[in-house]
């Protein structure tokens, strides 16, 4: 969240693996963070649906505070996403989820790539076109306190991140700091979402 309050923006970061690619081309290499990486991209090759995949679990963790496949390594988290793939909602705090916020979920988190529905197809879910509302209860604190436990998970792999990208020479790290400000068009060293928008289109 962008700041404390209850009503803050939501941003998303670490596009570090993001790329542009044409309709219909594939893409390979095993990228992203373990908890969102779709089962097609770790068994080989991917295309935009992989992202729709990631977007599910996003949405998982917002409306339950955990991501749906977790344990203590990246590999595991592999394996059970690869061998299960399906998210479990019989939990806490699911059986008070909207119906409609657990199928978009599920549709988003389809394990065959091929039957996963396109971006596009997913805006016209009715739990999107109708505001997104997650259930009757306002979301509970234990909901809360689980998302930042998630969200502190990772602070040691982030740190090693900085600190391998900051030894990195300044040539192969030119090319992205010329696409960021490019994008960044007010020069606030941040990218706005109507600046990504720009930037996509």
């Amino acid at each position: 969240m962008a700041d404390p309050r209850d009503n803050a923006p939501i941003k998303l970061c670490d596009w570090g693996f993001a790329s542009f690619i044409k309709p219909g081309q594939k893409l390979k290499g095993l990228a992203g963070t373990c908890y969102y990486v779709a089962p097609e991209v770790i068994m080989g090759t991917y295309d935009e649906r992989a992202d729709v995949w990631s977007c599910g679990v996003l949405l998982y963790v917002l409306l339950s505070g955990r991501p749906p496949f977790c344990a203590h390594k990246d590999e595991d988290v592999f394996r059970m996403v690869v061998e299960d793939g399906v998210p479990n909602m019989r939990e806490q705090p699911w059986p008070s989820i909207s119906a409609a916020a657990k199928d978009a979920v599920r549709q988003m988190m389809t394990w065959r790539a091929e039957l996963r529905p396109s971006a596009k197809e997913m805006l016209q879910h009715e739990w999107i076109r109708e505001g997104g509302v997650a259930g009757d209860n306002v979301i509970q604190q234990e909901v809360l306190h689980r998302m930042k436990s998630f969200a502190g998970m990772n602070k040691f792999k982030k740190h090693a991140a900085m600190v391998i990208a900051s030894h990195l020479p300044s040539d192969q790290i030119r090319g992205l700091n010329e696409l960021f400000d490019s994008m960044d068009t007010d020069g606030s060293g941040t990218i706005t979402l109507d600046e990504l928008r720009r930037a996509c289109s």
